[in-house]
């Protein structure tokens, strides 16, 4: 899995400025722990538990006191929601591929306006946008890119398992945007290369 430190930051920064000098596209690497806080999910996981620590304690081999069943059960309601907030790793299991992608796919849409990827002069911006919890890659180009770039020639199945893998799949990427959209002469560097790092 791909850890967002400084040695991550600095070959992102290293690639985008380097396949950018191949394009007149922008791009901009948005790095998210996650898409969401997955609250509703992290309820229901805690009520289940509650469910199954009182369903123990009224039908188990041991005798539970009565005057601490509330006390219990509230503790394993509050610990069963606070933690996958900490360790959101504990949530992945419980997420299903179809949902994991569309709350990815809000945030991406969120994130090419919140970062003024759509801020270029020629609309020539590219959000590759990664959701590591959701294991999600999204590429969003802007108008002034989808005119020239087919459909789908900017999809691919991205590396997510280390930084070398994400680094090469990021140069693959720049490669088509330079076959589709090469750099001209008046090819400005309007957006920053560093990566933004989400929590």
């Amino acid at each position: 899995m791909l850890r967002a430190d400084q040695a991550f930051v600095h070959a992102v920064d290293q690639a985008v400025g380097a396949l950018e000098h191949h394009t007149d596209a922008e791009v901009v690497v948005v790095v998210a722990a996650r898409s969401s806080r997955w609250l509703v999910r992290r309820l229901t996981l805690a009520s289940g538990l509650a469910f199954a620590v009182l369903a123990f304690a009224v039908y188990g081999p041991t005798e539970v006191p009565a005057l601490w069943l509330p006390v219990d059960l509230a503790l394993v309601y509050a610990l069963a929601a606070w933690l996958p907030g900490r360790l959101p790793g504990l949530l992945s299991p419980l997420l299903g591929a179809g949902e994991r992608a569309r709350v990815a796919e809000r945030a991406a849409h969120a994130a090419f306006f919140e970062e003024e990827v759509h801020s270029t002069r020629r609309r020539t911006g590219v959000l590759v946008y990664v959701s590591l919890l959701e294991r999600q890659v999204l590429v969003i180009p802007d108008s002034g890119v989808s005119e020239h770039v087919p459909p789908g020639a900017l999809e691919r199945a991205w590396r997510l398992g280390d930084q070398q893998g994400f680094v090469d799949d990021l140069e693959a990427l720049g490669h088509v945007l330079g076959k589709h959209l090469p750099s001209t002469d008046d090819n400005p560097d309007e957006l920053p290369n560093r990566p933004r790092i989400r929590a």
